[in-house]
């Protein structure tokens, strides 16, 4: 296949998301301001995100935590770290564990079909078959955008009315790092449908130059393969 039929404009076009929403998502799952508390209603949870958590100062485990220390929180915490060991059943859900999951899976995604295009760009595998890296690469970013959208909507139903998570719900809104997770389901959905588009025109462009070859005089074989 020739190079020049081997790229197009949404070859490069559908990188440009791919790559977008990955940063974005890799920022969201790092940050801890999925949620916030209101500036005017103060909590005790300042933001929270999905390893990290943010106490206001001297915050004690609502009533229906069985804290067996009585330990005093502040400053920002690593969600698994020593100190939060009697707090772990309060702060991981099931639901929050769900969204975890596929945080972590959709970023693993949206890491792989950037590989996958990297492959085809760079011609990293046998040439007729180049174009099944642009549909693998598709494949895992539109997983990663489902992932991405049914994390999304867990969280926002639950972290509003889940009244035995952070205390006072209706005192917290979302907050950027939640954006931006949003935002990197919706660039790996749109990178998804540039590369299925790519594929589909390279798997045109494939049966086209292999019926040509069929019937091609063989004097000009030679010159075809070369």
């Amino acid at each position: 296949m020739a190079h020049g039929k081997r790229t197009s404009v949404w070859t490069f076009v559908a990188f440009i998301p791919a790559t977008i929403g990955a940063v974005l998502t890799i920022v969201a799952t790092t940050t801890h301001y999925w949620v916030e508390s209101f500036t005017e209603r103060r909590t005790g949870v300042d933001s929270m995100g999905l390893w990290e958590i943010c106490f206001g100062n001297d915050f004690a485990a609502p009533y229906h935590v069985q804290d067996v220390l009585g330990r005093r929180y502040a400053d920002c915490n690593y969600l698994l770290s020593y100190e939060l060991r009697t707090l772990r059943s309060w702060l991981f859900p099931n639901w929050f564990i769900i969204v975890e999951v596929l945080m972590s899976l959709a970023l693993t995604c949206q890491l792989l079909s950037l590989v996958f295009s990297l492959v085809y760009l760079l011609q990293g595998c046998f040439l007729r078959q180049q174009h099944f890296a642009l549909l693998l690469a598709g494949l895992t970013n539109f997983s990663a955008g489902l992932m991405i959208a049914t994390a999304a909507i867990v969280y926002g139903y639950y972290a509003g009315y889940d009244e035995f998570w952070l205390p006072s719900p209706e005192s917290n809104h979302l907050s950027w790092s939640y954006g931006l997770c949003v935002g990197g389901g919706v660039f790996a959905i749109v990178a998804a449908m540039f590369q299925i588009i790519d594929f589909s025109r390279l798997q045109v462009v494939s049966k086209l130059e292999s019926r040509a070859e069929t019937y091609a005089p063989s004097s000009y074989r030679g010159l075809i393969d070369g």
